[in-house]
C-alpha cells in the first residue's frame, strides 16, 4: 500500500489521527506550561480528563473545548489548531461577540504541509 492510498482511506486516517493525538499527549504530558486538548473519534481528552461524546463533528467540539476551558481557567493565551475552517469561522464569530473576554488571547493555527 502506497502513502497515498494510506492517507487516503477512512479508516486509515481515522487510525492516524487517534496515535498522533495520543502521541501527543504523551508527549507534552511533562509540560506545565499549557495544558493539551484533543478531539478525534468520538473522544475528548486532556492529561486529566477525557470524555466521549456521540457528535460527529469536531467543528463544534473544539469551540465548545476552548470555551470550556477559558471558564475555568484563568488562561491568558489558547492556541487551537485545526485544518477546518468551520472552526476557524465559529471561534471568529465567538471573538466578535465578546465570549473570550478581554484576557483571552486566542492563536489560530492551520494550513496544510508548507501552507
Amino acid at each position: 500500500m502506497s502513502l497515498k492510498e494510506l492517507l487516503s482511506s477512512s479508516k486509515t486516517k481515522s487510525s492516524l489521527t487517534a496515535m498522533f493525538a495520543e502521541a501527543s499527549l504523551q508527549h507534552f504530558s511533562s509540560t506545565n506550561n499549557f495544558e493539551l486538548v484533543v478531539v478525534y473519534g468520538t473522544k475528548i481528552k486532556s492529561y486529566n480528563f477525557e470524555e466521549n461524546h456521540t457528535h460527529e463533528e469536531a467543528d463544534t467540539l473544539i469551540p465548545h473545548q476552548f470555551l470550556a476551558l477559558i471558564a475555568e481557567n484563568d488562561w491568558r493565551e489558547v492556541c487551537v489548531w485545526s485544518p477546518d475552517t468551520n472552526v476557524l469561522t465559529i471561534l471568529l464569530d465567538l471573538a466578535s461577540r465578546g465570549r473570550l473576554g478581554f484576557k483571552i488571547r486566542l492563536k489560530f493555527l492551520t494550513g496544510k504541509a508548507t501552507k
